[in-house]
Protein backbone atom coordinates (compact mmCIF):
# COMPACT_ATOMS: atom_id res chain seq x y z
CA UNK A 1 0.00 0.00 0.00
CA UNK A 2 1.31 3.41 -0.90
CA UNK A 3 2.33 5.98 2.04
CA UNK A 4 -0.24 8.38 2.86
CA UNK A 5 0.69 12.14 3.22
CA UNK A 6 -1.53 13.23 5.55
CA UNK A 7 0.07 10.74 8.58
CA UNK A 8 3.04 12.48 8.32
CA UNK A 9 1.85 16.38 7.70
CA UNK A 10 2.07 16.48 11.83
CA UNK A 11 6.25 15.59 11.35
CA UNK A 12 8.54 18.61 11.06
CA UNK A 13 11.55 16.43 9.96
CA UNK A 14 9.37 14.89 7.30
CA UNK A 15 8.38 18.16 5.74
CA UNK A 16 11.73 19.38 5.63
CA UNK A 17 13.08 16.08 3.66
CA UNK A 18 10.27 16.32 1.60
CA UNK A 19 11.21 20.04 0.94
CA UNK A 20 14.56 18.59 0.14
CA UNK A 21 14.32 16.11 -1.89
CA UNK A 22 12.02 18.11 -3.97
CA UNK A 23 14.67 21.26 -4.47
CA UNK A 24 17.01 18.24 -4.99
CA UNK A 25 15.14 16.66 -7.86
CA UNK A 26 14.75 20.13 -9.22
CA UNK A 27 18.23 21.36 -9.28
CA UNK A 28 19.12 17.71 -11.24
CA UNK A 29 16.25 17.98 -13.78
CA UNK A 30 17.35 21.77 -13.98
CA UNK A 31 21.28 20.61 -14.86
CA UNK A 32 19.95 17.64 -16.84
CA UNK A 33 18.28 19.44 -19.10
CA UNK A 34 20.59 22.69 -19.38
CA UNK A 35 22.62 22.98 -22.40
CA UNK A 36 25.99 23.68 -21.90
CA UNK A 37 27.93 26.80 -23.51
CA UNK A 38 30.68 25.01 -25.86
CA UNK A 39 34.19 26.68 -25.39
CA UNK A 40 36.39 27.87 -28.27
CA UNK A 41 39.05 25.27 -28.67
CA UNK A 42 41.88 25.19 -31.93
CA UNK A 43 43.03 22.40 -33.31
CA UNK A 44 46.74 22.25 -32.93
CA UNK A 45 48.77 19.30 -31.91
CA UNK A 46 46.36 17.09 -29.70
CA UNK A 47 45.71 13.61 -28.88
CA UNK A 48 42.83 11.71 -30.26
CA UNK A 49 40.76 12.12 -27.01
CA UNK A 50 41.19 15.99 -27.34
CA UNK A 51 40.40 15.66 -30.52
CA UNK A 52 37.23 13.46 -30.54
CA UNK A 53 36.02 16.39 -27.72
CA UNK A 54 36.74 19.24 -30.30
CA UNK A 55 34.80 17.72 -33.10
CA UNK A 56 31.69 17.15 -30.73
CA UNK A 57 32.10 20.52 -29.18
CA UNK A 58 32.07 22.32 -32.30
CA UNK A 59 29.14 24.49 -32.92
CA UNK A 60 26.72 23.59 -35.27
CA UNK A 61 23.42 25.36 -36.97
CA UNK A 62 20.30 25.20 -34.51
CA UNK A 63 18.16 22.87 -35.81
CA UNK A 64 14.12 24.48 -35.00
CA UNK A 65 12.36 22.82 -32.14
CA UNK A 66 9.22 20.18 -32.75
CA UNK A 67 6.28 21.69 -30.88
CA UNK A 68 2.50 20.84 -30.86
CA UNK A 69 1.09 23.67 -32.57
CA UNK A 70 -0.90 24.51 -35.65
CA UNK A 71 1.67 23.27 -37.88
CA UNK A 72 2.54 20.32 -35.92
CA UNK A 73 -1.23 19.54 -36.32
CA UNK A 74 -2.10 20.13 -39.44
CA UNK A 75 1.26 17.82 -40.16
CA UNK A 76 -0.02 15.22 -38.43
CA UNK A 77 -3.28 15.50 -40.16
CA UNK A 78 -1.87 14.73 -43.31
CA UNK A 79 0.13 11.98 -42.04
CA UNK A 80 -3.67 10.57 -40.83
CA UNK A 81 -4.86 10.86 -43.71
CA UNK A 82 -2.24 8.68 -45.52
CA UNK A 83 -2.39 5.93 -42.56
CA UNK A 84 -6.40 6.18 -42.41
CA UNK A 85 -7.97 6.44 -45.87
CA UNK A 86 -11.16 6.67 -44.68
CA UNK A 87 -14.05 5.43 -42.28
CA UNK A 88 -15.13 2.45 -44.27
CA UNK A 89 -11.55 0.89 -43.74
CA UNK A 90 -10.22 -2.30 -42.71
CA UNK A 91 -7.90 0.31 -40.66
CA UNK A 92 -11.08 1.97 -38.63
CA UNK A 93 -12.83 -1.17 -38.04
CA UNK A 94 -9.36 -2.25 -36.24
CA UNK A 95 -10.08 1.24 -33.95
CA UNK A 96 -13.45 -0.05 -33.10
CA UNK A 97 -12.61 -3.11 -32.66
CA UNK A 98 -9.68 -2.09 -30.04
CA UNK A 99 -12.03 0.22 -28.34
CA UNK A 100 -14.78 -2.32 -27.80
CA UNK A 101 -12.18 -4.49 -26.96
CA UNK A 102 -10.68 -2.45 -23.74
CA UNK A 103 -14.31 -1.56 -22.79
CA UNK A 104 -14.70 -5.45 -22.27
CA UNK A 105 -11.48 -5.73 -20.48
CA UNK A 106 -12.35 -3.22 -18.25
CA UNK A 107 -15.55 -4.83 -17.31
CA UNK A 108 -13.45 -8.18 -17.12
CA UNK A 109 -11.38 -6.55 -14.38
CA UNK A 110 -14.24 -5.37 -12.32
CA UNK A 111 -15.88 -8.74 -12.44
CA UNK A 112 -12.08 -10.43 -11.68
CA UNK A 113 -12.08 -7.83 -8.24
CA UNK A 114 -15.88 -8.77 -7.28
CA UNK A 115 -15.00 -12.29 -7.76
CA UNK A 116 -12.13 -12.40 -5.89
CA UNK A 117 -13.37 -10.27 -3.07
CA UNK A 118 -16.29 -13.43 -2.45
CA UNK A 119 -13.88 -15.84 -2.70
CA UNK A 120 -12.04 -14.90 0.05
CA UNK A 121 -15.03 -14.43 2.15
CA UNK A 122 -15.95 -17.94 1.60
CA UNK A 123 -12.76 -18.77 2.47
CA UNK A 124 -12.76 -16.72 5.76
CA UNK A 125 -16.48 -17.91 7.03
CA UNK A 126 -15.95 -21.71 5.76
CA UNK A 127 -18.52 -21.73 3.13
CA UNK A 128 -17.36 -24.65 0.84
CA UNK A 129 -20.37 -24.80 -0.95
CA UNK A 130 -19.89 -21.24 -1.88
CA UNK A 131 -16.39 -21.46 -2.25
CA UNK A 132 -17.04 -24.18 -5.24
CA UNK A 133 -19.56 -22.22 -6.67
CA UNK A 134 -17.04 -19.07 -7.24
CA UNK A 135 -14.54 -21.43 -8.01
CA UNK A 136 -16.53 -23.14 -10.91
CA UNK A 137 -17.96 -19.77 -11.81
CA UNK A 138 -13.91 -18.26 -12.45
CA UNK A 139 -12.77 -21.40 -13.97
CA UNK A 140 -15.82 -20.95 -16.67
CA UNK A 141 -14.83 -17.36 -17.63
CA UNK A 142 -11.20 -17.59 -17.69
CA UNK A 143 -11.46 -18.77 -21.44
CA UNK A 144 -13.64 -15.32 -22.04
CA UNK A 145 -11.26 -13.14 -20.43
CA UNK A 146 -8.41 -14.95 -22.07
CA UNK A 147 -10.23 -14.23 -25.36
CA UNK A 148 -10.47 -10.57 -24.70
CA UNK A 149 -7.05 -10.14 -24.04
CA UNK A 150 -5.74 -11.83 -26.89
CA UNK A 151 -8.27 -9.87 -29.44
CA UNK A 152 -6.80 -7.02 -28.05
CA UNK A 153 -3.12 -7.96 -28.68
CA UNK A 154 -3.91 -8.91 -32.06
CA UNK A 155 -6.26 -5.96 -33.12
CA UNK A 156 -3.24 -3.80 -32.15
CA UNK A 157 -1.01 -5.14 -33.57
CA UNK A 158 -2.48 -5.65 -37.00
CA UNK A 159 -3.21 -2.50 -36.98
CA UNK A 160 0.17 -1.64 -36.20
CA UNK A 161 1.22 -3.54 -39.23
CA UNK A 162 -1.65 -2.06 -41.73
CA UNK A 163 -0.97 1.89 -41.10
CA UNK A 164 2.81 0.61 -41.28
CA UNK A 165 2.20 -0.83 -45.03
CA UNK A 166 0.19 2.60 -45.76
CA UNK A 167 2.47 4.60 -44.68
CA UNK A 168 5.51 2.66 -45.98
CA UNK A 169 3.94 2.35 -49.75
CA UNK A 170 3.06 6.46 -50.10
CA UNK A 171 6.69 7.08 -48.53
CA UNK A 172 8.46 4.84 -51.25
CA UNK A 173 6.52 5.94 -53.81
CA UNK A 174 6.94 9.20 -53.30
CA UNK A 175 10.52 8.27 -52.66
CA UNK A 176 11.30 6.61 -56.11
CA UNK A 177 9.59 9.15 -57.57
CA UNK A 178 11.61 10.86 -60.62
CA UNK A 179 14.66 11.94 -59.14
CA UNK A 180 14.12 12.30 -55.51
CA UNK A 181 15.97 9.49 -54.12
CA UNK A 182 19.00 11.27 -55.71
CA UNK A 183 17.99 14.89 -54.09
CA UNK A 184 17.65 14.09 -51.34
CA UNK A 185 21.19 11.96 -50.90
CA UNK A 186 23.15 14.55 -52.67
CA UNK A 187 21.88 17.90 -53.10
CA UNK A 188 19.30 18.50 -49.98
CA UNK A 189 21.12 18.45 -46.81
CA UNK A 190 17.63 18.92 -44.95
CA UNK A 191 16.64 15.32 -44.05
CA UNK A 192 19.72 13.05 -43.06
CA UNK A 193 19.61 9.15 -43.05
CA UNK A 194 16.77 8.62 -45.20
CA UNK A 195 17.76 4.88 -45.11
CA UNK A 196 16.75 5.32 -41.32
CA UNK A 197 13.64 7.46 -41.27
CA UNK A 198 11.95 4.90 -43.64
CA UNK A 199 12.90 1.89 -41.94
CA UNK A 200 13.19 2.43 -37.99
CA UNK A 201 11.71 5.70 -37.69
CA UNK A 202 8.29 4.58 -39.44
CA UNK A 203 8.26 1.73 -37.42
CA UNK A 204 8.80 3.13 -34.36
CA UNK A 205 5.95 5.99 -35.35
CA UNK A 206 3.50 3.52 -36.09
CA UNK A 207 4.11 1.30 -32.80
CA UNK A 208 3.60 4.85 -30.85
CA UNK A 209 0.91 6.03 -32.83
CA UNK A 210 -1.30 3.17 -32.03
CA UNK A 211 0.33 2.68 -28.32
CA UNK A 212 -1.31 6.46 -27.71
CA UNK A 213 -4.35 5.50 -29.10
CA UNK A 214 -4.74 2.79 -26.91
CA UNK A 215 -2.97 3.89 -23.51
CA UNK A 216 -5.04 7.25 -23.71
CA UNK A 217 -8.57 5.26 -24.49
CA UNK A 218 -8.19 2.72 -21.66
CA UNK A 219 -7.19 5.23 -18.41
CA UNK A 220 -10.01 7.75 -19.61
CA UNK A 221 -12.44 4.46 -19.46
CA UNK A 222 -11.20 3.67 -16.52
CA UNK A 223 -11.54 7.14 -14.88
CA UNK A 224 -15.71 7.23 -16.46
CA UNK A 225 -16.16 4.17 -14.92
CA UNK A 226 -14.34 4.43 -11.36
CA UNK A 227 -15.69 8.12 -10.74
CA UNK A 228 -19.41 6.79 -11.61
CA UNK A 229 -18.76 4.23 -9.10
CA UNK A 230 -17.34 6.87 -6.80
CA UNK A 231 -20.03 9.25 -7.48
CA UNK A 232 -23.06 6.76 -6.96
CA UNK A 233 -21.44 5.27 -3.17
CA UNK A 234 -19.87 8.72 -2.05
CA UNK A 235 -21.37 11.23 -3.68
CA UNK A 236 -19.73 13.81 -5.43
CA UNK A 237 -17.29 15.56 -3.02
CA UNK A 238 -14.89 12.56 -3.01
CA UNK A 239 -13.98 11.98 -7.10
CA UNK A 240 -14.12 16.12 -7.57
CA UNK A 241 -11.28 16.52 -5.09
CA UNK A 242 -9.41 13.12 -6.83
CA UNK A 243 -9.95 15.03 -10.12
CA UNK A 244 -8.44 18.25 -9.21
CA UNK A 245 -5.94 16.51 -7.37
CA UNK A 246 -5.30 14.69 -10.58
CA UNK A 247 -5.24 17.41 -13.32
CA UNK A 248 -2.56 19.42 -11.07
CA UNK A 249 -0.35 16.68 -11.01
CA UNK A 250 -1.09 15.42 -14.64
CA UNK A 251 0.05 19.63 -15.23
CA UNK A 252 3.10 19.56 -13.50
CA UNK A 253 4.21 16.28 -14.36
CA UNK A 254 3.32 17.38 -18.26
CA UNK A 255 5.27 20.38 -18.06
CA UNK A 256 8.40 18.58 -15.97
CA UNK A 257 8.71 15.75 -18.59
CA UNK A 258 8.59 18.78 -21.75
CA UNK A 259 12.34 17.91 -22.36
CA UNK A 260 11.41 14.31 -23.44
CA UNK A 261 10.29 14.59 -26.79
CA UNK A 262 13.57 16.86 -27.89
CA UNK A 263 15.68 14.29 -26.31
CA UNK A 264 14.43 11.53 -27.71
CA UNK A 265 14.98 13.15 -31.28
CA UNK A 266 18.00 14.13 -30.40
CA UNK A 267 18.46 9.96 -29.14
CA UNK A 268 17.09 8.77 -32.76
CA UNK A 269 19.34 10.96 -34.43
CA UNK A 270 22.41 10.33 -33.00
CA UNK A 271 21.49 6.62 -33.20
CA UNK A 272 20.92 7.10 -37.07
CA UNK A 273 24.03 9.04 -37.17
CA UNK A 274 26.60 6.28 -35.66
CA UNK A 275 25.24 3.88 -38.00
CA UNK A 276 25.73 6.07 -40.85
CA UNK A 277 28.99 6.32 -39.42
CA UNK A 278 29.49 2.57 -39.65
CA UNK A 279 28.35 1.58 -43.00
CA UNK A 280 30.08 4.31 -44.21
CA UNK A 281 33.45 2.85 -43.51
CA UNK A 282 31.94 0.09 -45.00
CA UNK A 283 31.19 1.21 -48.32
CA UNK A 284 34.09 3.12 -48.71
CA UNK A 285 37.22 1.09 -47.56
CA UNK A 286 38.74 0.75 -50.59
CA UNK A 287 39.10 4.65 -50.81
CA UNK A 288 40.27 4.75 -47.09
CA UNK A 289 42.85 2.09 -46.98
CA UNK A 290 44.08 3.56 -50.17
CA UNK A 291 44.53 6.96 -48.61
CA UNK A 292 45.59 5.35 -45.15
CA UNK A 293 42.79 7.15 -43.61
CA UNK A 294 41.93 4.61 -40.62
CA UNK A 295 43.30 7.20 -38.08
CA UNK A 296 40.67 9.79 -39.44
CA UNK A 297 38.11 7.31 -39.57
CA UNK A 298 38.65 6.36 -35.95
CA UNK A 299 39.03 9.13 -34.77
CA UNK A 300 35.05 10.08 -36.94
CA UNK A 301 33.81 6.92 -34.93
CA UNK A 302 35.03 7.31 -31.39
CA UNK A 303 33.25 11.03 -31.75
CA UNK A 304 29.78 9.94 -32.87
CA UNK A 305 29.73 7.14 -30.53
CA UNK A 306 31.16 9.52 -27.49
CA UNK A 307 28.38 11.79 -28.32
CA UNK A 308 25.69 9.35 -28.59
CA UNK A 309 26.61 8.15 -25.18
CA UNK A 310 26.88 11.42 -23.58
CA UNK A 311 23.54 12.08 -24.57
CA UNK A 312 22.20 8.80 -23.32
CA UNK A 313 23.66 9.52 -20.05
CA UNK A 314 22.23 12.73 -20.00
CA UNK A 315 18.74 11.18 -20.83
CA UNK A 316 19.02 8.83 -18.05
CA UNK A 317 19.69 11.03 -15.65
CA UNK A 318 16.57 13.06 -16.80
CA UNK A 319 14.18 9.98 -16.20
CA UNK A 320 15.79 9.07 -13.15
CA UNK A 321 14.93 12.48 -12.19
CA UNK A 322 11.63 12.46 -13.34
CA UNK A 323 10.88 8.72 -11.87
CA UNK A 324 11.81 10.49 -8.47
CA UNK A 325 9.34 13.46 -9.09
CA UNK A 326 6.90 11.00 -10.34
CA UNK A 327 6.84 8.72 -7.46
CA UNK A 328 6.01 11.33 -5.19
CA UNK A 329 3.02 13.19 -7.02
CA UNK A 330 1.67 10.09 -8.78
CA UNK A 331 1.90 7.36 -6.28
CA UNK A 332 1.71 9.01 -3.12
CA UNK A 333 -1.51 8.98 -1.73
CA UNK A 334 -2.82 12.63 -0.79
CA UNK A 335 -4.56 11.47 2.62
CA UNK A 336 -5.70 9.05 4.19
CA UNK A 337 -9.44 7.08 2.48
CA UNK A 338 -11.78 9.25 4.59
CA UNK A 339 -9.94 10.25 7.17
CA UNK A 340 -9.57 9.32 10.59
CA UNK A 341 -12.60 11.38 11.88
CA UNK A 342 -15.08 10.44 9.16
CA UNK A 343 -18.57 9.38 9.81
CA UNK A 344 -19.21 6.39 7.79
CA UNK A 345 -21.73 3.79 7.92
CA UNK A 346 -21.11 0.60 9.74
CA UNK A 347 -23.22 -1.93 7.56
CA UNK A 348 -21.46 -0.53 4.25
CA UNK A 349 -17.96 0.27 5.11
CA UNK A 350 -16.74 -2.74 7.30
CA UNK A 351 -16.22 -6.15 6.41
CA UNK A 352 -18.12 -8.90 8.44
CA UNK A 353 -13.71 -9.49 9.46
CA UNK A 354 -13.46 -5.88 10.83
CA UNK A 355 -16.81 -5.56 12.05
CA UNK A 356 -15.92 -8.27 14.66
CA UNK A 357 -12.36 -7.13 15.46
CA UNK A 358 -13.97 -3.55 16.10
CA UNK A 359 -16.54 -5.72 18.76
CA UNK A 360 -13.72 -7.14 20.42
CA UNK A 361 -11.95 -3.94 20.85
CA UNK A 362 -14.29 -2.63 22.23
CA UNK A 363 -14.90 -5.80 25.04
CA UNK A 364 -11.01 -5.06 25.49
CA UNK A 365 -11.48 -1.65 26.41
CA UNK A 366 -14.80 -1.59 28.81
CA UNK A 367 -12.99 -5.13 30.79
CA UNK A 368 -16.32 -6.78 31.79
CA UNK A 369 -16.34 -9.83 34.31
CA UNK A 370 -18.10 -11.63 31.68
CA UNK A 371 -19.64 -11.80 28.02
CA UNK A 372 -21.82 -12.66 25.85
CA UNK A 373 -20.26 -13.48 22.55
CA UNK A 374 -22.90 -14.89 19.56
CA UNK A 375 -20.95 -15.77 16.59
CA UNK A 376 -18.19 -12.86 17.23
CA UNK A 377 -15.62 -14.63 15.39
CA UNK A 378 -16.74 -16.25 12.58
CA UNK A 379 -15.48 -13.99 9.93
CA UNK A 380 -11.93 -14.01 11.21
CA UNK A 381 -9.00 -16.39 10.88
CA UNK A 382 -8.37 -19.05 13.50
CA UNK A 383 -5.18 -17.72 14.92
CA UNK A 384 -6.58 -14.37 15.69
CA UNK A 385 -9.56 -15.76 17.20
CA UNK A 386 -7.02 -17.91 19.74
CA UNK A 387 -5.20 -14.61 20.11
CA UNK A 388 -9.03 -12.86 21.01
CA UNK A 389 -9.82 -15.76 23.56
CA UNK A 390 -6.51 -16.08 24.82
CA UNK A 391 -6.44 -12.27 25.95
CA UNK A 392 -9.92 -12.22 27.30
CA UNK A 393 -8.51 -15.07 29.92
CA UNK A 394 -5.14 -12.89 30.67
CA UNK A 395 -7.57 -10.18 31.32
CA UNK A 396 -10.16 -12.31 33.64
CA UNK A 397 -13.21 -12.27 31.39
CA UNK A 398 -16.05 -15.02 31.58
CA UNK A 399 -16.90 -15.40 28.16
CA UNK A 400 -20.22 -17.17 27.14
CA UNK A 401 -20.20 -18.28 23.40
CA UNK A 402 -22.90 -19.19 20.96
CA UNK A 403 -20.39 -20.69 17.94
CA UNK A 404 -20.58 -23.72 15.71
CA UNK A 405 -17.07 -24.04 15.40
CA UNK A 406 -15.01 -26.98 17.19
CA UNK A 407 -11.70 -24.73 17.39
CA UNK A 408 -13.40 -23.10 20.06
CA UNK A 409 -13.76 -25.57 22.37
CA UNK A 410 -10.11 -25.78 24.01
CA UNK A 411 -10.70 -22.14 24.77
CA UNK A 412 -14.04 -22.98 27.37
CA UNK A 413 -14.38 -24.90 30.62
CA UNK A 414 -18.38 -26.21 30.41
CA UNK A 415 -20.71 -26.20 27.25
CA UNK A 416 -24.21 -25.72 27.27
CA UNK A 417 -25.95 -28.16 24.64
CA UNK A 418 -29.68 -27.52 23.13
CA UNK A 419 -31.82 -30.37 21.42
CA UNK A 420 -34.23 -27.90 19.79
CA UNK A 421 -37.30 -29.37 21.99
CA UNK A 422 -36.99 -28.35 25.25
CA UNK A 423 -34.33 -30.43 26.52
CA UNK A 424 -30.45 -29.27 26.85
CA UNK A 425 -27.45 -30.82 28.27
CA UNK A 426 -24.91 -29.37 30.53
CA UNK A 427 -21.06 -30.61 31.31
CA UNK A 428 -17.56 -29.97 31.63
CA UNK A 429 -15.28 -30.40 28.62
CA UNK A 430 -12.91 -32.89 28.97
CA UNK A 431 -10.32 -35.39 26.98
CA UNK A 432 -14.00 -37.69 26.80
CA UNK A 433 -16.39 -34.76 25.48
CA UNK A 434 -17.50 -35.25 22.11
CA UNK A 435 -16.51 -32.06 20.28
CA UNK A 436 -19.79 -31.05 17.69
CA UNK A 437 -19.75 -27.92 15.00
CA UNK A 438 -18.27 -27.18 11.69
Amino acid sequence: MAPSLSKLTGRTDVKIALAASAALSAWLIRNSIKSRTPKSTKPGRLSPEEQIQYMIKERGQKSPRAQVDARFLAELNALWKIMMPGFWTKESGFMILIAISLISRSMCDLWLIQQTTLVEGSIITMNHGEFRRLLIQFFTAMPLISLVNNVLKWSIGELKLRIRTNLSLYLYQEYMKGFTYYKVSNLDNRISNADQLLTTDIDKFCDTIVDLYSNISKPLLDIGIYLYRLTVNLGASTPGIMMVYLLLSGVLLTYLRRPTARMTVQEQKLEGEFRYVNSRLITNSEEIAFYQGNHREQLTLLASFYKLTRHLRKFLNFRVCMGFIDNIIAKLDICTEGGWDAVEDWMDVLSGGEKQRIAMARLFYHEPQFAILDECTSAVSVDVEGHMYQYCREMGISLFTVSHRKSLWKHHDHYLQMDGRGGYTFGEINNETQEFGS
